[in-house]
Formats: structure tokens, sequence, C-alpha cells
């Protein structure tokens, strides 16, 4: 189940159903109930141009694996905490800090690095939008 943002006008209705089917789309939270203030952010790059978004998306991750990718979803959902990271993933803290800097490596973007780790973060989100649809 999701829920929306408050509307205070009965016109804003149809908005916030949308808000809701979003929500069930792109959460992937695994929640009984998530509110779309919780996927906002990432449902702006479900609602960009797909060309304008894969462009953007293909140029970031051009040279990322499976396994990269995975790690760096590991260390944004661990809110870049090495450590946490490394025991999710159950690897030694120093192949975590091997395989970040290979991601510097590969794309010139530092997932420690605020700026660097937002644009990593939504050429990933564009990335599973493509999986969500090539499943379906």
């Amino acid at each position: 189940m999701s829920y929306s943002l408050p509307y205070h006008h009965l016109r804003k209705f149809s908005q916030s159903y949308e808000d809701c089917e979003i929500t069930l789309e792109i959460s992937g939270s695994g929640k009984e109930l998530t509110s779309f203030a919780y996927i906002e952010l990432k449902s702006l790059f479900y609602q960009v141009d797909e060309t304008v978004s894969e462009r953007f998306a293909h140029r970031v991750l051009k040279n990322l694996d499976k396994t990269k990718a995975e790690t760096l979803e590991s260390f944004f959902a661990n809110n870049l905490n090495i450590q946490k990271t490394a025991d999710d993933l159950f690897l030694h803290r120093n192949t975590l800090i091997y395989r970040l800097k290979k991601i510097v490596d590969d794309t010139g973007y530092d997932p420690k690095n605020f700026k660097d780790a937002l644009i990593l973060q939504a050429a990933l989100w564009i990335f599973q939008k493509w999986e969500r649809r090539s499943m379906s």
C-alpha cells in the first residue's frame, strides 16, 4: 500500500492517485505501507524523458559491471558507511575500499563524495527502471 502527500483541494485528487501509483511501481522497499515522500526524488527520474535519462545513465555507468552496481546500491543503502556495507556484502573492509576505488577508476565518480554519489545514485535508479521494464 502507499499514500501520497496531503492535498487540500479535491481537484488535486488525481495527482494523489498518480503519486500512489508511482510509489507502488518503484518503491521496492518491501514495506507494507510506503509514502510518496519516501520515493519522491527517485520518482523524478522516472518521469524524465527516457532518451535523456538513458543517455545520462549510459554515460555514468558505462563501465560498471553487476558486482560494482550491487556494491554501490549497498553502499548507498548503508548511508555511505564502509563498515556496514562491508558487513552487508560479507566482504573485508579493504576489499570494499578496493571496489570503491575501482568504481572511481571506471566511472570517474567517487561514491564517497556527495555530488558524485548523487550522480551515481540517479544513474542506478534509471538503470533499475530499465530492469523493471525488461522484466515486465
